[in-house]
């Protein structure tokens, strides 16, 4: 009976050190890989919002640049019509002064 005991001893004693080696191992990979997620996780976020604020940086400077070229054209229009407005008046005046000189 020692001898049998003695050899489920040594078998145990061989086998438990490799057992709790894969085991402190599966644990350990859990941990890494679950700290690695919550990292992934984390630049994800990260990187959507900066990318998030970007686009909105990139899109308000094309609203700015639209609307200063919308305000340009306006006033190049009203100052063309202000001129084309200015030059049928002197036209009129001068047909009507034209015309006052010739009757009298």
């Amino acid at each position: 009976m020692s001898r049998r005991s003695d050899k489920k001893l040594l078998t145990l004693i061989s086998i438990i050190p490799v057992v709790l080696i894969g085991i402190f191992t599966f644990i350990l990979n859990a941990v890494v890989i679950h700290e690695n997620r919550t990292k992934v996780e984390t630049l994800i976020n990260a990187l959507h919002t900066e990318s998030v604020e970007k686009e909105k940086a990139q899109i308000k400077h094309q609203v700015d640049t639209i609307y200063q070229q919308v305000a340009y054209q306006r006033n190049l229009t009203e100052n063309t019509l202000k001129q084309s407005i200015k030059s049928r008046v002197d036209n009129a005046f001068n047909t009507l002064s034209f015309i006052y000189q010739q009757n009298k």
